[in-house]
C-alpha cells in the first residue's frame, strides 16, 4: 500500500536524500523554516539515496543531467530544485 511522506530537503548546492526506491515526487515547498519535499512511497521497498540540487537565481550551477522540480519562494531567496538523473 503506498502513502505520502515528507522529506527535508536542505538548501545546499548537493543533498541526497534517502527515500524508498519508486517514490513518487509528488510536490514542495516551504514549511516552517525549511523546505520539505512530499512523495508517494511504498513503504516495504528498501531506501534509496536520491540526489538533489537546490540552485538559487541568478547562478550557473544548472546541470543538464537534471530533471527541474519546481521552484520554491524563501524571502529574500528564491530557490530552483532539480533531481539529479542517476
Amino acid at each position: 500500500m503506498k502513502t505520502i511522506w515528507k522529506f527535508e530537503l536542505p538548501v545546499l548546492n548537493h543533498v541526497a536524500v534517502p527515500m524508498p526506491e519508486g517514490a513518487c515526487i509528488l510536490s514542495l515547498a516551504v514549511q516552517g523554516d525549511g523546505m520539505v519535499v512530499w512523495a508517494e512511497v511504498d513503504p516495504k521497498k528498501p531506501s534509496k539515496a536520491r540526489h538533489f540540487y537546490v540552485i538559487g537565481t541568478g547562478t550557473s550551477d544548472v546541470t543538464a543531467r537534471s530533471n527541474f522540480l519546481g521552484t520554491v519562494q524563501m524571502p529574500p531567496f528564491v530557490w530552483h530544485v532539480f533531481e539529479a538523473w542517476r
